[in-house]
């Protein structure tokens, strides 16, 4: 058993940053410097020092702390340089629960390894007394270890039992505010699903979910594609992120105007021109220049699989293979989508389940944020709402998700670039209610605008609309 760079690299960052009670100087109890990799136990050894000397991490010295090993170990310079530069800009997005939770186990695997060639040595002595010290070793080394684990929240420790009162602000924003302001955002440990229609947009929420994790928050995010080509994700990122159209045309997306509860009382055109767009012969160029320029670089990985073929152990393997070889932990993992996973069709509904519940308990134990998307039935493409029961196996998906909400168009809604987000639940927070947004396909844009529904008001809106178009609203 071994530490990942990743995970090294991680507590690392929270030894020498995080001065908050189980942080940094809770590594500094768990682990040894030798058991890190080299040039981090150099900087971890130095840490050690520094927060024995003055009971917290190093914070802003830990510049101080390279620059003297810089001196100490000028060969190493560079090399030194390129992890405090990387400790720096990882530091505040750190998965904290799944990295301490990953030193935990390697700290019990150590201390019982130990426990058991403690215990085999006092065997050798081979006489009446070499078991009973043997069993002592070992009775030892089990104790040891359970002692690292939390043993749970004390009401009366207010510090911990009142975090509740801040847990909506921990979600992560997706530039909805009727979403964003109830904390119905992803979030660590958290499952959220859309379910939709054939063909209106699952795949487009997704990547907006997973621009926003990546540029606002910051967060690594890992997008698993069933449904899509690999290069067809990465061509909606790359149009989400830079709103590039497919072809040189003006786009049109509606404005809202809201009244003072926020509720939508009226909209407007807005004309988008001149956008870079996807046939243009110099589009890579562009592209590359807009990523080279990014002042923060989105850390968004695109993996494919095979639609039918992938199960949970082998989505967990690459996962783990993802941390070992590539030091990349996702904080978001987004799943395109669970019902193409490998299922047996005799037992689809048992299965289907399972798959719901193991990707709850995926983000439970790793601490990260999982979306996933689900498709409606023909009745719900067609209702004007679509609802839990539009939706296959509806009763699992429902309950195993923290939130679960429904995206809702009209083909009069569609033609306009509009849409409805109903919150079928929301786990923690207010649900059964309904966010009205713009949207621009065309720039790759799941969503420009948002406002509270106001359904008499907003529906004489889009007949009118249609009237003028001559087209069906409904």
């Amino acid at each position: 058993m071994k530490l990942s760079s990743a995970i090294q690299e991680a507590l690392v960052a929270l030894l020498c940053y995080d001065n908050t009670p189980g942080g940094g100087r809770f590594v500094r109890g768990l682990l040894e410097a030798k058991v890190f990799d080299p040039y981090f136990q150099d900087i971890v050894a130095d840490a050690h020092a520094f927060v024995d000397k003055y009971d917290a991490v190093p914070g802003a010295h830990t510049l101080d702390l390279i620059q003297a090993l810089c001196a100490r170990k000028p060969d190493s310079k560079d090399i030194f340089e390129r992890i405090f530069q990387s400790l720096e800009e990882t530091k505040e997005t750190i998965n904290r629960d799944y990295v301490l939770s990953q030193a935990q186990s390697f700290a019990r695997y150590q201390r019982m390894r130990q426990g058991l060639s403690d215990a085999i040595q006092a065997l050798k002595a081979d006489d009446e007394t070499c078991l009973d010290e043997a069993d002592g070793i070992l009775e030892a080394a089990r104790k040891s270890t359970n002692n690292l684990f939390d043993p749970g929240i004390r009401i009366t420790d207010t510090e911990r039992s009142l975090e509740f009162l801040t847990s909506r602000m921990e979600s992560f924003p997706l530039m909805i505010p009727q979403l964003d302001n109830l904390g119905l955002g992803p979030a660590r440990g958290r499952l959220i699903t859309l379910a939709a229609a054939s063909g209106r947009g699952k795949s487009w929420w997704l990547v907006h979910l997973g621009k926003m994790c990546a540029v606002l928050s910051r967060l690594k995010v890992c997008h698993i594609t069933l449904e899509l080509m690999p290069d067809e994700v990465c061509g909606r990122y790359m149009q989400s992120l830079f709103a590039i159209t497919k072809r040189n045309e003006v786009v049109y997306r509606k404005q809202f105007q809201a009244d003072e509860l926020g509720r939508f009382i009226d909209m407007a055109d807005v004309a988008i021109k001149n956008q870079p767009y996807l046939r243009d012969d110099g589009i890579a160029s562009y592209i590359r220049n807009r990523v080279k320029n990014l002042t923060s670089k989105p850390q968004i990985l695109v993996k494919g699989f095979p639609m039918g073929s992938l199960t949970m152990r082998q989505l967990i393997a690459y996962l783990d293979a993802l941390q070992a070889n590539s030091n990349f932990i996702p904080d978001v993992l987004i799943v395109d989508y669970p019902d193409h996973f490998s299922i047996d069709p005799k037992n689809t509904r048992l299965e289907v389940g399972q798959i719901y519940k193991q990707l709850k308990g995926l983000a439970t134990a790793r601490n990260m944020a999982i979306a996933v998307v689900t498709q409606m039935n023909r009745d719900g493409g067609s209702a004007k709402v679509g609802r839990a029961q539009h939706v296959a196996e509806s009763a699992i998906k429902v309950d195993t998700s923290d939130v679960f909400m429904t995206f809702n168009q009209t083909d009069g809604e569609h033609a306009l670039g509009l849409a409805r987000l109903f919150v079928e639940k929301g786990r923690s927070d207010t649900d059964r209610f309904t966010v009205l947004i713009s949207q621009a396909y065309a720039l790759g844009q799941f969503c420009l605008d948002s406002v509270k529904m106001a359904d008499g008001v907003y529906w004489r809106k889009v007949e009118e609309e249609a009237i003028q178009r001559g087209e069906e609203a409904t």
